[in-house]
């Protein structure tokens, strides 16, 4: 299930995540600027005063940077690919943590084993 930009907090988690994927391949300027601005919250202004640049430069460089960060992600799907398997997990995770051991069936079990099928998949593909 692909994350949804439907709000801010998605929406930066989403940032986040792209820049945990991708940021090395940022350049140094671009990466702590868009870290200052997602990971530690600053405003625009605040970069500014922090690295001495202008506001501009900050937003630009910010521009830049999700820019560059997206066309990656469209490339490589990797965030996409973490989150379904994200989801595949926590799926997995509840089925078993809704069981007592002993009420398993043999029904959840195949499913489980199907769950997992789709990550060993998902993985040949990364």
């Amino acid at each position: 299930m692909a994350m949804t930009k439907t709000n801010s907090m998605n929406d930066i988690l989403y940032k986040s995540l792209l820049l945990d994927f991708y940021g090395m391949l940022l350049t140094d300027k671009q990466r702590t600027i868009y870290e200052l601005k997602y990971n530690d919250d600053l405003s625009l202004s605040e970069i500014a005063s922090e690295l001495s640049i202008s506001r501009q430069a900050a937003s630009d460089a910010i521009k830049t940077a999700t820019k560059t960060l997206n066309d990656y992600e469209s490339k490589l799907n990797l965030v996409e690919r973490f989150e379904r398997l994200s989801s595949i997990i926590d799926n997995l995770d509840n089925k078993l943590n809704n069981k007592d051991d002993k009420n398993i069936t043999s029904k959840d079990i195949n499913q489980i084993k199907k769950e997992l099928e789709k990550i060993r998949k998902m993985n040949n593909g990364i």
